[in-house]
């Protein structure tokens, strides 16, 4: 009897632990994720298994597309362009399928300009592995104080990492310049975006880039 209870113990402790690591494993393991070129969304997978069954929807939950797979990372099929509603209450779009954590990303709209400028830094050239330094000047030339937040996106293709947002308060007829950091990874041309979100309106501007 002692030792049958053992042994379910034992049976038990094993299911758990491979329950366990299976969760560590899709929620710590690359999967999928959003990326961006020019006015036109991906969604991609950077794992190394297929993906199924994965729903793209906007932040009031309606389903803007189904789709059954999306290959492992780099083969025929591992991404698929996503095209967005027309609707302007849309701002966030989301993907989720089973066992991978949802993954979201801010849809930039052409609206209202609030007088807050954005300008790039001029520098357009980069090298692979190197260190690519730019920054991104705000100036608000509107009557009324702004909290402004920018986020900077880029081609996962061509740079390593995440984008890096910052947020900070400006006051009428103030500039302020933020830094970014970014490793090239890939040659070619590419686009770097800036989202800038205050209370009242989103525009993204876009800058060219060139690595070699």
């Amino acid at each position: 009897m002692i030792k049958e209870k053992k042994r379910a113990v034992a049976a038990f402790g094993l299911i758990f632990l491979f329950f366990f690591l299976a969760l560590i494993y899709f929620l710590f393991t690359p999967g999928l994720r959003f990326a961006k070129m020019g006015d036109r969304l991906f969604i991609k997978n950077e794992s190394i298994r297929s993906i199924r069954g994965i729903r793209i929807y906007d932040e009031h939950g309606q389903t803007i597309d189904c789709i059954a797979e999306l290959g492992q990372e780099n083969s025929a099929n591992y991404r698929k362009e996503i095209f967005l509603p027309e609707s302007e209450t849309v701002e966030v779009i989301k993907a989720s399928a089973a066992f991978h954590p949802e993954i979201s990303t801010r849809v930039a709209r052409s609206e209202e300009e609030l007088g807050i400028t954005l300008a790039f830094s001029e520098k357009n050239s980069a090298v692979v592995g190197g260190e690519y330094l730019f920054s991104v000047e705000a100036c608000n030339m509107a009557e009324d104080f702004a909290s402004v937040k920018l986020e900077e996106e880029h081609d996962l293709d061509f740079f390593q990492g995440g984008g890096k947002s910052v947020s900070f308060p400006l006051k009428k007829g103030d500039c302020r310049k933020a830094e970014f950091s970014l490793t090239p990874v890939a040659r070619g041309r590419t686009v770097l975006g800036m989202v800038l979100t205050t209370p009242k309106v989103i525009k993204r501007e876009e800058t060219i880039i060139e690595i070699g």
